[in-house]
């Protein structure tokens, strides 16, 4: 399991904590927007990552957004 999080830029109302229910976001969209949901099942998208925690590094990585 994965948990993602969203740090916010700026001050904004919302929900009560900064994490996203993905299994619910993909259940929604399927039923509500099937052929935008195959569209994230099907097409690779491309992830890059700079930064300079303990070490400068440069990850390139290209996955799909549900599967």
């Amino acid at each position: 399991m994965q948990m993602l999080h969203c740090i916010s830029q700026v001050q904004a109302e919302g929900g009560e904590n900064q994490l996203a229910d993905a299994f619910y976001v993909a259940q929604l969209m399927e039923k509500e927007y099937p052929e935008h949901y195959k569209t994230l099942c099907t097409v690779p998208v491309d992830y890059s990552d700079l930064g300079t925690d303990f070490y400068k590094f440069s990850k390139m990585s290209r996955h799909f957004t549900f599967r």
